[in-house]
């Protein structure tokens, strides 16, 4: 009896190895291809408008602040409403830090 991981002489493979790797690669590809439908569209033939992101349960705004960084729309949901004013006061630091950065290039 074979064992997968057994060499043979000339250096090949037996042919549960090839097997094995065959299907290791076709994982391999399938989940690069979910990835890229991931990350490019759904493959649904629907429109959509990308670099809009949906946060349902907004918390303190740490989803909204990093889109606002990354120059993303975005939507935030949140009952509490201390939680609406931390996530203001982090959104309001962050149009703060970007209109300190373009004075200080346009003094530049």
């Amino acid at each position: 009896m074979e064992a997968m991981w057994d060499a043979k002489a000339d250096g090949s493979m037996s042919e549960r190895e090839k097997a094995a790797s065959q299907k290791n690669d076709d994982k391999s590809q399938d989940a690069t291809t979910k990835q890229r439908q991931m990350v490019f569209g759904c493959n649904c033939k629907r429109g959509f408008d990308p670099g809009i992101v949906l946060d349902p349960f907004m918390g303190a705004g740490t989803t909204a602040v990093v889109a606002k960084r990354l120059a993303r729309r975005f939507i935030g949901f949140e009952l509490n409403q201390k939680y609406v004013e931390i996530a203001n006061q982090r959104l309001a630091t962050v149009d703060q830090m970007k209109e300190s950065k373009s004075k200080g290039r346009k003094s530049a």
